[in-house]
């Protein structure tokens, strides 16, 4: 934040605390008060004056709300009623045994989808925001903490695709990932918050397809990808891997699935965060693969 602009909203503290007869309160502190808000307490109060309203949506407080929004782990559960989902999310630490949660304890929020989501409306939270978007022409990016959302169109020449959301912890930006069914366009990365278009990017044409699951661990995001290449004798046999997608570097690695998992079973593996590793669970023999490196799964 410049100088010029720190003076500006001291001299407006000052003014509304004398004309109230109070001492002025210090910037900083004012902050933190903010900081310790609940998020829908928080959201109204922008509405109360227009010092409030820039503070809280400086980068540096929405980063470090976020920060203290995901340092108390919370369960987030969702229902899907029509075009409407309801999230509720609970506390996850311990309760004391005889004690019930209260509704202090319990938050909830209703979202209601674009009708062009499609019928499948998976949705994955990455590192403060959740985003919605499964064979669409929109993807939907929704901000728990500030009960905000923002509607992202497809970009242009592109087909029904999935699109993924990541996160760069070096840098603190977000990118969403669009990939195309077919190899005629894209794969494209859009950077949110900049304000720029959605970009083509590169990848190998042989590891595009139908991409089902995805995780995003570390500032990589994960992704199955289900190929089907033609034979030299005109059949088909369908193949099955992983891509990774460095959200910072933008650049994309295959990763073989262990030589064990049939490829029948489709929709039956589903992938996971395991102690900050990419992890494969089956839910038929509930059996569980862990990426030990960039050579080896285990």
């Amino acid at each position: 934040m410049q100088v010029g602009e720190e003076e500006e909203k001291t001299i407006q503290i000052h003014k509304v605390t004398k004309s109230l007869n109070y001492d002025p309160i210090p910037l900083d502190i004012t902050r933190e008060i903010l900081l310790r808000l609940p998020a829908k307490s928080l959201v109204r109060f922008r509405c109360a004056s227009k010092l409030w309203s820039s503070l809280t949506t400086e980068p540096y407080f929405m980063k470090s709300f976020t920060t203290r929004f995901l340092s108390r782990p919370r369960l987030l559960l969702s229902f899907k009623k029509c075009a409407t989902t309801l999230f509720i999310s609970l506390p996850q630490h311990e309760i004391p045994d005889g004690k019930c949660l209260t509704h202090d304890d319990v938050s909830n929020n209703q979202i209601k989808l674009s009708k062009n989501c499609g019928c499948k409306r998976n949705f994955e939270f990455v590192y403060g925001l959740v985003s919605f978007s499964v064979y669409t022409n929109y993807v939907q990016v929704w901000n728990p903490s500030m009960s905000q959302h923002l509607i992202i169109p497809k970009p242009e020449k592109s087909r029904h695709g999935p699109c993924y959301l990541g996160y760069d912890p070096f840098g603190d930006t977000y990118k969403l990932l669009w990939i195309e069914y077919r190899n005629d366009y894209g794969p494209w990365v859009l950077t949110l918050e900049d304000k720029e278009s959605w970009r083509m990017t590169k990848v190998s044409t042989s590891m595009c397809g139908l991409t089902t699951s995805w995780k995003c661990i570390s500032g990589v995001i994960y992704y199955e990808v289900i190929s089907i290449p033609s034979n030299n004798n005109g059949s088909k046999n369908m193949e099955r891997t992983m891509m990774s997608f460095n959200v910072r570097f933008e650049t994309f690695k295959p990763i073989k699935f262990p030589c064990c998992v049939d490829n029948t079973q489709l929709g039956t593996h589903y992938l996971l965060s395991y102690n900050g590793r990419l992890a494969l669970v089956c839910s038929l023999d509930t059996k569980l693969w862990v990426l030990g490196n960039e050579k080896e799964e285990k």
